[in-house]
């Protein structure tokens, strides 16, 4: 049987947006550590959190916010190449979004 923390945490996950740190413990009112809870059930892959920086299992970095709320998101495909970059600055509002087209060249001998 789910806890009404358990509930409240898949609510967080189904609405929050970046910057995530900053939301879970701010609009939410979760504390620090089950902030952690709701980052890695909203990767739903493990990840690695350390200093607001999550790291997918391949050790890339998808996501990191500082101090005031700005953040960057990453999105890798299957060769470990960023496909999507998204920048938000915190203050401001401003938000970013690079899409990457990656062509593979090769040289003819």
């Amino acid at each position: 049987m789910e806890t009404k923390l358990e509930r409240y945490i898949e609510f967080i996950v189904d609405n929050i947006k970046p910057p995530y740190f900053k939301n879970v413990v701010q609009q939410y009112g979760l504390s620090e550590e089950n902030a952690l809870n709701v980052i890695h059930k909203l990767y739903d892959e493990p990840v690695e959190v350390s200093h607001k920086n999550i790291y997918n299992s391949k050790g890339k970095r998808i996501y990191y916010e500082s101090s005031n709320g700005s953040w960057s998101r990453e999105i890798y495909n299957n060769n470990n190449n960023v496909i999507t970059m998204e920048q938000g600055d915190g203050p401001s509002g401003l938000y970013v979004e690079y899409h990457y087209n990656l062509i593979k060249y090769s040289e003819k001998d």
